[in-house]
């Protein structure tokens, strides 16, 4: 099985997959849990060109940093299903289109369908989007910042406009509806959220 979870900053996604594989390790599952970009050594030196405030790319090299990260994830994913592991990924292919062809507003999105056609075999089971107005998403991602003393001054993503979220949601809405993705509100207390995936989960599993 691949799950993946998905949304804007601020969702709690990371923390939410944490519990998710403890859950599923403890209902006697083999579990990978894994993030897009860096799930390989490779990906960890793509991440850090993509992340860091300083690296001054084009929404070009940015999309083809994303694709290049996720053609080398494949082996990964490939190998560990392979292996009988129920894959969950923090971010996959939603968050490309999301924030790269609405938020950026990348204005060849056929690029994207193009690569993603010729190096992507493997797609999640279910998608699980995790929604936030922005306004309350910008305020988590402040106090998440806050918490391990960093500022929004030193990521590339958390320092966009509010416009550029709104965008960025839009997409995510619009890929749900055209890929069947699940869309679960994030905007209650941690646990409701976590019993909210658990019941979406446990349905795959029967």
């Amino acid at each position: 099985m691949f799950i993946s979870i998905d949304g804007i900053d601020g969702t709690g996604k990371t923390t939410q997959l944490k519990r998710l594989a403890d859950y599923l390790v403890a209902s006697g599952c083999d579990v990978c849990l894994t993030r897009e970009p860096g799930g390989t050594p490779a990906g960890v030196a793509i991440r850090s060109i993509l992340l860091d405030k300083h690296s001054d790319i084009s929404p070009t090299t940015e999309l083809l940093l994303f694709c290049a990260d996720r053609a080398e994830h494949q082996r990964k994913i490939a190998d560990a299903l392979g292996a009988g592991q129920v894959v969950l990924c923090d971010r996959f292919l939603s968050s490309t289109i999301a924030y790269q062809i609405y938020g950026r507003g990348f204005e060849k999105p056929e690029m994207l369908e193009y690569i993603t056609k010729n190096t992507v075999t493997l797609f999640p089971d279910i998608t699980i989007i995790l929604d936030l107005p922005v306004d309350v998403s910008i305020k988590r991602s402040l106090a998440r910042l806050n918490n391990i003393g960093s500022s929004v001054s030193e990521g590339r993503f958390e320092s966009e406009s509010k416009a550029f979220f709104e965008r960025v949601r839009a997409g995510f809405m619009d890929y749900a509806k055209k890929y069947n993705a699940v869309v679960l509100d994030a905007s209650g207390n941690e646990d409701d959220v976590f019993n909210a995936i658990k019941r979406c989960v446990d349905g795959l599993f029967g």
